[in-house]
């Protein structure tokens, strides 16, 4: 449904329908308060963002519905329904024209087709082949166009914008990475990332990791990391459940956007990813004390 209304909002509906749900207009800026909607650079393209705080949460929060769907059709269960659910979530992924969406999404689906279809190495290596001739040649014939500067670079500036996003997410990058090295203990919580915008100012990275470095020191940072690393590893070991590979595979595009986004500071796609990740890990925790509780008792 999510994804159905990213769709209908980028292609039929009227730019500013959001507006009456509560919604901004571009350049009223309430605060707390997301714009009603983004146009690609400066043409007339409407970025869908469905019911979520902009267009980058709607491609990031579409992944892991997208895994579900992708690991249906790849295992051939409900094949059409799964064919359907994959086009929607795709398209929508798509037109919220957020390039970290794309690139985490095409990392998962593609880890998840190379587990489940187990090609051998001569097959994946003339898959890889054709898929880097076919991507090169699209890429050279398309990037000659003004829409590849508009839907890929983005690096038009618009009128409801004050700089490229190019140069926004270098400006960024260098500037956390700056202040990490003056503050390498972090400034606290809330100063930095979307929070920190709330006042009228905000240190935006535009990397979460790099925000909660800013936030809570180089330590918090790598504590951070490594907390990540071990609940890829948990899901790797239990990738034998259907749910845990797709989590697990979505996790590891998830993870990519947050080196380029703010994507964990979002509600709907940490609340989704980590009550799922969390209700299937605390469910395997239990069964295990329960089989080990049962063979003490026997």
């Amino acid at each position: 449904m999510v994804a159905a209304l990213g769709i209908l909002q980028s292609v039929v509906l009227p730019a500013n329908v959001l507006h009456h749900f509560g919604y901004d207009l571009p350049g009223q800026n309430t605060a707390g308060v997301p714009p009603a909607y983004h146009l690609v650079a400066d043409s007339m393209l409407v970025r869908a963002q469905a019911t979520l705080r902009g267009p980058n949460p709607l491609g990031t929060y579409l992944i892991l519905p997208f895994l579900i769907w992708w690991y249906a059709f790849l295992t051939r269960r409900r094949t059409p329904w799964a064919a359907l659910g994959c086009v929607i979530t795709g398209v929508a992924i798509v037109l919220s024209q957020s390039r970290a969406a794309w690139l985490g999404a095409a990392l998962a689906a593609g880890l998840l087709a190379l587990y489940v279809m187990r090609l051998s190495r001569k097959e994946l290596l003339v898959g890889l082949s054709l898929l880097a001739i076919v991507g090169g040649v699209g890429v050279i014939t398309f990037s000659r166009t003004e829409l590849y500067r508009q839907l890929v670079l983005h690096d038009v500036v618009s009128d409801t914008t004050a700089q490229d996003s190019n140069a926004g997410h270098i400006k960024g990058t260098t500037e956390a990475l700056r202040s990490i090295v003056r503050d390498p203990l972090g400034a606290g919580p809330g100063s930095a990332g979307p929070a920190s915008a709330l006042d009228g100012g905000g240190r935006i990275a535009e990397n979460y990791f790099l925000q909660v470095m800013q936030e809570v020191g180089i330590v918090g940072g790598l504590l951070l990391l490594a907390a990540h690393l071990q609940i890829g590893i948990l899901l790797w070991q239990r990738r034998q459940n259907s749910l845990a590979l797709i989590l697990g595979t979505a996790f590891a595009g998830l993870v990519l956007t947050n080196f380029l986004l703010h994507t964990w500071a979002d509600e709907a796609v940490a609340m989704t990813w980590w009550t799922a990740a969390g209700a299937l890990l605390g469910t395997s925790v239990i069964l295990k004390h329960k089989k080990h509780h049962e063979k003490e008792t026997a």
